[in-house]
């Protein structure tokens, strides 16, 4: 079975945020399959700014994973073409997420933003990559995280090395965890 771990980086929290990337790593249980990764012409970003976001990313802090969200050249059209492609390409049965409520809901968002932007030369994107019945196939990674703490599991190396805030690494780093969560979990299940 394959799994998604999908990552966004935006300019706001809010369901409505501007979508700067995406990244997104197939995985099963053992290991990540496949990983892929887009970034926006900042001059087709569309969705809520706030300020108090963008002055985050302009932090220091974040100058490793800035280039990978900022310097986007795909068309809004594009990016959702390719992210749409690449899903069907793998068939995803669990769609997982740092947090599903974000990352989840601001891509449900902005694909209705998209179509909803169709006309004038710029094309209907179709139904969103997720799917009808995504709400059922949803994960939480900070959900299986919590779950091996409270179990007393280290999972201070789960993710390896990667740059956080980077959506395509992040995204991998989170679908590492997640196999390395299951099979603690399942070599301390007791019969």
């Amino acid at each position: 079975m394959n799994s998604a771990m999908i990552d966004l980086e935006t300019l706001s929290l809010q369901p409505d945020a501007a979508v700067l990337s995406a990244g997104v790593a197939i995985f099963n249980e053992d290991k990540v399959i496949d990983t892929a990764g887009w970034s926006m012409d900042l001059e087709d970003v569309h969705g809520r700014i706030d300020m108090a976001t963008l002055k985050w990313w302009m932090d220091p802090e974040r100058d490793a994973a800035r280039p990978a969200s900022f310097g986007g050249k795909l068309k809004a059209f594009n990016f959702g073409f390719e992210l749409k492609s690449f899903l069907a390409m793998h068939n995803p049965q669990e769609y997982w997420a740092n947090d599903p409520e974000f990352d989840l809901v601001v891509l449900k968002q902005w694909w209705l933003r998209q179509n909803a932007r169709a006309g004038g030369g710029i094309p209907h994107m179709g139904d969103s990559p997720l799917g009808g019945n995504a709400y059922r196939m949803s994960r939480s990674y900070r959900t299986i995280i919590a779950e091996c703490e409270r179990l007393g599991i280290d999972t201070s190396e789960f993710k390896g090395i990667y740059v956080a805030h980077d959506s395509l690494e992040d995204a991998a780093s989170q679908a590492r965890a997640v196999i390395a969560a299951r099979k603690a979990i399942m070599a301390g299940r007791i019969y």
